[in-house]
């Protein structure tokens, strides 16, 4: 192994571990929500008759959610990456590579997008309207903003029956709330 593959490694095991880099990377998601809510809430009373509206209420609801749901996925990871939830593997002689792995306690649901999961298995004790938001989130992470249907049908019946893939204005508050209370109780501001 050369000089620099190994400082890249280290490089590698210092952030996957360090609660604050998960942190910032949830910040600048969170950031990066903020301007397209702004252009949805600037046409978002706009009748979807207009040319054109329709297809950008769709972009903004489905931009916003994505990176506000990447936003809380990071902000999560932070959190279990100052509890020691998160570890680096060094791999082994066949697989030299180190790979981020999880503490087993914490499930690997969907591939570790169930928001409200994760923050089961973190022991966070929250009210049944912000799981209910982060399981709004979790869809859009999963599949809703980013393929038109998921991979099954029961999947894409669920969702549209419990109207998870719609949107509300309270949403941003009730977001940055639940966001701004986590970094809060667990990074102290």
């Amino acid at each position: 192994m050369t000089k620099e593959r190994e400082q890249f490694e280290e490089m590698f095991a210092l952030i996957a571990k360090d609660p604050f880099s998960w942190l910032e990377h949830a910040q600048t998601m969170r950031a990066a929500a903020q301007p397209v809510l702004q252009s949805l809430l600037g046409i978002l009373h706009e009748p979807q008759t207009r040319p054109g509206v329709r297809l950008q209420k769709l972009a903004y609801v489905r931009g916003y959610m994505l990176l506000t749901g990447f936003a809380f996925e990071n902000l999560l990871k932070a959190i279990a990456a100052k509890c020691n939830l998160l570890r680096v593997d060094p791999g082994t002689a066949h697989k030299a590579t180190p790979k981020l792995t999880f503490d087993a306690r914490l499930s690997a649901r969907k591939g570790r997008h169930s928001l409200t999961r994760f923050a089961r298995d973190l022991g966070l004790a929250l009210p049944e309207e912000e799981m209910q938001y982060l399981k709004r989130l979790e869809e859009y992470i999963h599949w809703g903003g980013r393929y038109p249907v998921p991979m099954k049908a029961d999947v894409y019946a669920a969702s549209y029956s419990a109207m998870r893939l719609s949107f509300a204005t309270a949403y941003p508050k009730l977001g940055d709330a639940l966001f701004d209370k986590l970094v809060s109780h667990h990074f102290g501001g």
